[in-house]
């Protein structure tokens, strides 16, 4: 799939043609994108969720190409990005010791347990009774150390879209 037809499949799914998709429309798309009208609610709704950063209940087109992008280019720690802003329902850069839980067993991270989080917790904090951060949460899932800071919303303006090249499939 190429940009332009990226840009006709969002047009087309796009039902009221307002440049925006709501809840029911994006769960359309990834429909469509994945070739399966079964796809589960519960998988097009997180991502909805990690792509509606201001909480505004929509998908822009620009929301769509920066998800593209991510997938597409900016490989694991991208896409772990995405995935902790899909559980980061209040925005604030953490997740609850079971939020974060919740979310590794989403992804099939069957064998990470509250402990395992709380442990690596500890080892990037000092604390075993704190919130998840990113670093944490990236640790949990890939093994590797990133900086303690790294800001999981960062590199999502309209420059990443425009770079994507597209296309997925998820």
């Amino acid at each position: 799939m190429n940009n332009e037809q990226a840009i006709k499949l969002f047009e087309e799914t796009d039902v009221n043609h307002n440049g925006k998709l709501d809840i029911e429309e994006f769960h359309s798309l990834m429909c469509k994108l994945e070739n399966n009208p079964e796809t589960k609610r519960e998988k097009t709704d997180f991502y909805f969720r990690g792509l509606d950063q201001a909480n505004q209940g929509f998908v822009s087109q620009n929301d769509f190409f920066v998800m593209i992008s991510i997938m597409k280019n900016e490989g694991k720690i991208g896409r772990s990005k995405l995935h902790f802003r899909c559980a980061d329902l209040d925005r604030d850069s953490q997740l609850s010791i079971e939020e974060a839980y919740n979310l590794l067993q989403f992804q099939h991270f069957d064998n990470i347990t509250r402990e395992d989080i709380e442990t690596i917790l500890f080892e990037k904090t000092g604390k075993k009774e704190s919130m998840v951060n990113f670093a944490v949460y990236y640790k949990l899932v890939s093994g590797d150390d990133i900086d303690l800071n790294t800001n999981p919303y960062e590199g999502n303006s309209e420059n990443v879209a425009k770079k994507s090249g597209c296309c997925l499939i998820l």
